[in-house]
């Protein structure tokens, strides 16, 4: 599975963002879209294609959780 990074522009933002679509059977997933709000990176991830995303949390802190996640497991 390839996670493919498209630049989007929509319109209820004042600035673009950046789209992770996964294609599968067809179909092109959003899963997640990354963008700045007040001069921050965010992270919005969704759990269902179409839908409200799930949760919205700043880059540093889902980065900060990965590679803490990473670190434990390497342990």
């Amino acid at each position: 599975m390839a996670i493919e990074v498209f630049i989007g522009y929509p319109p209820s933002r004042e600035s673009p963002q950046a789209e992770f679509c996964i294609r599968h059977h067809g179909f092109v997933d959003i899963p997640a879209v990354l963008y700045r709000a007040d001069g921050e990176l965010m992270i919005e991830i969704f759990s269902r294609a179409g839908g409200d995303p799930e949760w919205t949390l700043s880059l540093s802190d889902f980065v900060d959780a990965i590679e803490r996640g990473a670190a434990a497991l390497s342990r």
